[in-house]
């Protein structure tokens, strides 16, 4: 059984001005087959998001987490966030995973729900984790166990899942 943290990264230069519901990025409305990648330095942690990187750690810090082990997705801006906490709670390495990478954006396509089941299956053993990943894939995650959160999931936000085991979860429960 493990609590599995989930931990959106923080916040980007992207997230602070794109606006998905008008399809724009600084009030410009977007081509349909525009890509964010172009511009790599728009997905770097703004000032915000280093806080949140800063809150996330101070957080764990302050809960006393021990025993624990860090996993990251690939991308710059989950890395930065992890790194913080990684910091600060002295832990020698984060595990980096390409199964906690971004899904359902129009530029880049995957199957990371189908591979964070796979990447579940592997480190059910672990007790307690941390993951840093992307908002898309935790809202996603939770829906897909019959949780679907109330609200948007916020650049630095932390959500525990208790008592996790794969593939069941009768005795999960988010908090």
């Amino acid at each position: 059984m493990s609590n599995i943290y989930l931990i959106r990264h923080g916040e980007t230069y992207f997230n602070e001005f794109y606006n998905s519901q008008k399809k724009t990025f600084k009030e410009k409305i977007l081509d349909k087959n525009w890509n964010p990648f172009i511009f790599p330095e728009w997905m770097d942690l703004n000032e915000k998001g280093k806080k949140d990187a800063n809150f996330v750690a101070e957080y764990f810090k302050m809960i006393q987490i021990k025993n624990v082990s860090i996993y990251s997705s690939n991308t710059k801006r989950s890395l930065d966030t992890a790194e913080k906490t990684r910091e600060v709670l002295g832990i020698r390495k984060i595990m980096i995973d390409n199964r906690l990478n971004e899904i359902n954006v129009p530029w880049e396509k995957s199957n990371s729900l189908v591979n964070l089941e796979d990447f579940l299956k592997e480190i059910n053993s672990l007790d307690k984790l941390l993951l840093f990943t992307h908002g898309n894939l935790i809202y996603q995650f939770l829906k897909s166990l019959d949780c679907q959160p109330l609200y948007k999931i916020q650049n630095g936000s932390v959500m525990l899942i208790k008592n996790f085991k794969y593939p069941n979860q009768e005795i999960m429960r988010v908090v």
